[in-house]
């Protein structure tokens, strides 16, 4: 029953032509809703046979508030104000000195304290180590109770974003002077803090909201290493409103 009020909520379909509406059609065996509760919230997920359609969206809704949630965001700005090496590249030999751009690490948190909510980060970064995740999860199960089974982080890999401790330790294909060790070794413990702080923020901000997702499809991705490799051009995106 639930399922079924899901499917039912699909309700944005954009199809590049008419024909593809139709080929959906003979597809919808192909979709499937996977689901994951939160104390009686359902969160929908469809996905389609390739190329059958640019975008579906799906909402989410609670079951006792129908068509909303618990939803917070946040940032904090995570760039370091002092020289430090930037990891991605081997090539690079010198601390980075300037700022382009600002860094972010970002939170979404859904769900109430009593369900247990979940919390998705992103990090401006090449990596995120295992061991800073671990650090920061056990400081926020120790603030506010949250559990690491509920924490993801992910990073944009961006390969202009700083070193981190336990991240391509070897990248350089030499060994750090003191001084870029200690600049990487603070912003290492720098940036553990500030995910624990956009987590602390995105849960403070938590409040009714209604979560979308949708699948689109963009053809510019190519398998630089393989020709005629795999390619994956899928483009998820996660949208919440209050």
């Amino acid at each position: 029953r639930d399922i079924g009020g899901i499917a039912r909520r699909i309700h944005c379909w954009h199809f590049r032509s008419p024909d593809q509406r139709h080929a959906f059609a003979a597809q919808q065996r192909q979709i499937r809703l996977a689901w994951a509760g939160i104390g009686g919230k359902i969160f929908a997920r469809a996905e389609l046979a390739a190329g059958s359609a640019a975008v579906l969206w799906t909402s989410c809704a609670t079951t006792r508030t129908p068509g909303l949630l618990p939803v917070g965001a946040a940032r904090v700005d995570i760039t370091p104000a002092y020289p430090i090496r930037l990891t991605g590249y081997a090539a690079r030999t010198n601390s980075a000195t300037g700022i382009s751009q600002q860094l972010w690490a970002k939170a979404l948190a859904l769900g109430s304290d009593r369900d247990g909510p979940r919390v998705l980060v992103t990090v401006d970064n090449c990596g995120v180590p295992a061991g800073v995740v671990e650090a920061a999860s056990r400081e926020l199960e120790s603030r506010v109770g949250l559990r690491r089974e509920n924490l993801a982080v992910a990073s944009s890999h961006t390969h202009s974003g700083p070193m981190v401790r336990g991240f391509a330790a070897n990248i350089f294909v030499r060994d750090l002077t003191p001084d870029e060790a200690a600049a990487i070794d603070r912003y290492t413990m720098e940036l553990t803090d500030r995910l624990v702080e956009v987590v602390m923020e995105a849960l403070k901000d938590r409040r009714p909201g209604q979560l979308f997702r949708a699948l689109g499809s963009v053809g510019f991705a190519a398998n630089r290493r393989t020709q005629g490799g795999p390619v994956d051009h899928s483009l998820p995106v996660l949208l919440a409103r209050d």
